[in-house]
């Protein structure tokens, strides 16, 4: 399901069947659907999807099933100081998102990609999650390219992701870092946002590294343009993607404010419990930065950086691994989107209505309203 000139309504397989995703109506009996993990009232004409279709959430954010009525982590300052008061409202709409997943728990009828998505899941709502495995996130295949660098003079490296939100501190702070380092470096930034002009701007100070944006990047020459660079650093899929190209890959972590301190910049292959992005705290900082000694021994030693970075990929992340996972978890799960329509949790609680009337939301591009 997607938009009618959606990325995924562009680039399907000959044998895969289109639905427009506001005609839901259209599936075929005895589906699934797969979707994350959000309050089922934000599910664009829930009620229109067929009686018997099946329901599997992927939890692929750790804020997917965030209580709150407001962010706790809102842009413009007044929100700073009304986002707790609000949110005291919450009790409601926090219990009926707590209730759906225990139902979609005991009916095995949702995973989560990451400890981070499970761990803050649990923190929201006390719910006991520790028998449930993780189904870790996975990328397309390998690409077949033999990466066999030179001795690195000048090093150049990439920024896969989007230009906005929580990914904007870590990049300006990577940015500056780089900036710091006594070696010829370059950076090369894929991807577009609202904060593009910012960090253009922040850019242009650069003393010594080199920016180059390029926008969006078309999914059939990511592979090739990944592939020419040295160093990746992103988080998320794309991350991963920077490993399975066989680059060495710094998986980055997530902030929604500046980040004070040195950043501890770490490998993905060093990442704990499928992690591809945690939220930055003190335990993420060091006293004395590091980074330039790491980049230091993958200039001595790229192969064994390389080879490290593409193995974690294909033992964790690969479609061969997880395709298999990911069947087995649909196998298992039992539950209808009509039991949880039938059990009241399509319907929004008073205080979440009340907030969307008085915010007049309209439909956002992914479909879905804002609350």
């Amino acid at each position: 399901m997607d938009f009618d000139n959606g990325y995924m309504a562009r680039n399907l397989p000959d044998n895969v069947k289109f639905v427009p995703f506001d005609q839901p109506e259209l599936l075929p009996v005895n589906s699934v659907l797969i979707l994350q993990s959000i309050p089922l009232w934000r599910i664009h004409k829930v009620s229109s999807f067929p009686r018997d279709i099946d329901v599997f959430f992927w939890n692929l954010h750790p804020d997917n099933l965030f209580p709150g009525l407001v962010s706790n982590h809102p842009s413009k300052t007044l929100f700073k100081f009304i986002a707790p008061l609000v949110n005291s409202f919450s009790f409601l709409r926090k219990r009926k998102i707590k209730n759906m997943l225990k139902v979609l728990l005991h009916k095995q009828s949702i995973a989560f990609m990451d400890l981070e998505n499970k761990n803050k899941t649990y923190r929201y709502f006390n719910v006991p999650l520790d028998t449930y495995p993780l189904l870790p996130i996975m990328t397309g295949y390998e690409n077949k390219t033999v990466i066999n660098f030179a001795p690195i003079d000048d090093i150049k490296c990439l920024w896969l992701g989007r230009l906005e939100g929580f990914k904007v501190p870590i990049l300006l702070h990577t940015i500056d870092r780089l900036d710091g380092l006594s070696r010829k470096i370059s950076l090369t930034i894929v991807g577009d946002g609202v904060s593009t002009s910012k960090i253009k701007e922040h850019a242009s100070l650069c003393k010594h590294l080199n920016c180059n944006f390029v926008g969006t990047v078309p999914f059939d020459g990511l592979d090739s343009l990944i592939a020419s660079h040295h160093i990746v650093f992103s988080m998320g899929t794309s991350a991963l993607e920077g490993a399975k190209n066989k680059i060495p890959t710094f998986c980055l972590d997530y902030s929604y404010q500046e980040i004070q301190g040195l950043y501890k910049y770490k490998y993905l292959f060093d990442v704990k419990g499928f992690n591809v992005g945690e939220e930055i705290t003190s335990e993420h900082l060091e006293d004395v930065s590091s980074l330039d000694v790491e980049i230091e021994k993958l200039v001595n030693d790229f192969s064994a950086v390389s080879k490290n970075s593409y193995e974690y990929w294909k033992q964790h992340h690969s479609p061969n691994v997880i395709t298999d996972k990911f069947l087995a978890h649909l196998r298992e799960s039992s539950c209808t989107l009509h039991e949880l329509i039938v059990l009241g949790y399509s319907d929004e609680d008073f205080f979440t209505k009340l907030i969307t009337k008085l915010h007049h939301p309209i439909e956002n591009e992914s479909g879905f309203i804002s609350r």
